[in-house]
């Protein structure tokens, strides 16, 4: 059973409370706002950043008998934002799979994506004020407004080959990691900790999401297309500049290899892609070890703010100790 899976068996209950609350006071008479929420919450998905949010809160919380519906409110808003964010993406990207899934620009177009995606974000906030943690509202107000803006970097520095790793690092902070942060923050916050934890909870989401998208910004260049729901090298046809190619280009560099920086210069300005070239080069040089290197770092920061957060011997702390070393 894997890690995530263990976690989520943890949390069924509450993660069934988050799921009716996605969908909750929908407008009957807006069938196609009905049709677009049930197609994405209906597809699956890993419901990771509200585990984090439920696990977290959890783990910081003294008192095990109370009941308190904020965290439920607080995950079901960062599972809103998240997928708001993901609608925007798809029409961004012009995909069409998601999930294994058609994505909702491809079936209702993207002048619908974008509205039930702003939709979305709206309904986080109605949430956020219904769990009555003015902490949270800051919060996942400033990670949003981070998102956005990273979002928009993004799209200045594609195709941009001499962006550097610490730039990388920063969209994947800004664009990803953000949202990870807050929602371990949120989870702190449903228990009024201090700020001393809340800061804590934050890191470990931060650098967990750091480490997580670094692996997932992998994958795209070595995944199995049929267990991620989507195509393969899907970065590099869309202009965009990630830790793999980074590591690539410094060693191509510095063993002088400028054939091979000039294909990957033509294939940026949109020459054919040769995928099997590209791995080949990946493999030669061994880009897996180097970027293994960064997701060990970022894991083993999130594993020292974990342990800050409550019992290292809970049986939530392990399973997320096993997540964030995936």
């Amino acid at each position: 059973m894997s890690a995530i899976k263990k976690l989520y068996n943890f949390l069924t209950s509450e993660v069934s409370d988050v799921d009716i609350e996605l969908q909750k006071d929908l407008p009957v008479d807006i069938t196609i706002l009905q049709d677009v929420f049930k197609h994405i919450f209906n597809a699956g998905g890993k419901r990771l950043r509200p585990l984090l949010t439920l696990a977290v809160s959890k783990i910081t919380k003294a008192n095990q008998d109370t009941q308190d519906l904020s965290k439920i409110y607080l995950a079901a808003a960062v599972e809103l934002i998240h997928t708001a964010t993901l609608l925007h993406d798809d029409v961004i990207d012009n995909s069409s799979m998601r999930r294994n899934m058609k994505t909702a620009n491809s079936i209702w177009g993207n002048k619908t994506s974008i509205l039930v995606g702003d939709n979305m974000f709206s309904k986080a906030f109605q949430l956020i004020v219904k769990s009555n943690k003015i902490r949270a509202f800051k919060e996942l107000a400033e990670a949003s407004s981070t998102i956005s803006a990273a979002e928009v970097w993004q799209l200045q520095i594609l195709h941009k080959l001499d962006t550097t790793i610490e730039e990388y690092i920063r969209l994947v902070t800004d664009k990803t990691a953000i949202l990870f942060g807050a929602a371990c923050a949120v989870g702190a916050i449903t228990n009024d900790c201090d700020d001393k934890i809340v800061n804590h909870a934050r890191n470990f989401g931060i650098n967990f999401g750091i480490s997580y998208q670094i692996n997932d910004d992998w994958l795209d260049y070595v995944g199995d297309p049929q267990q991620m729901g989507k195509e393969t090298f899907q970065d590099i046809r869309e202009g965009k500049v990630t830790l793999p190619i980074i590591l690539l280009l410094q060693k191509l560099r510095d063993a002088n290899y400028t054939d091979e920086i000039s294909y990957i210069q033509d294939v940026y300005k949109g020459a054919d892609l040769n995928q099997l070239r590209i791995s080949e080069m990946l493999k030669k040089f061994d880009i897996d070890s180097a970027v293994k290197h960064f997701t060990k770092k970022y894991s083993e920061n999130a594993l020292k703010e974990l342990t800050k957060l409550g019992s290292a011997e809970s049986d939530i702390t392990k399973v997320l100790s096993e997540i964030i070393f995936l």
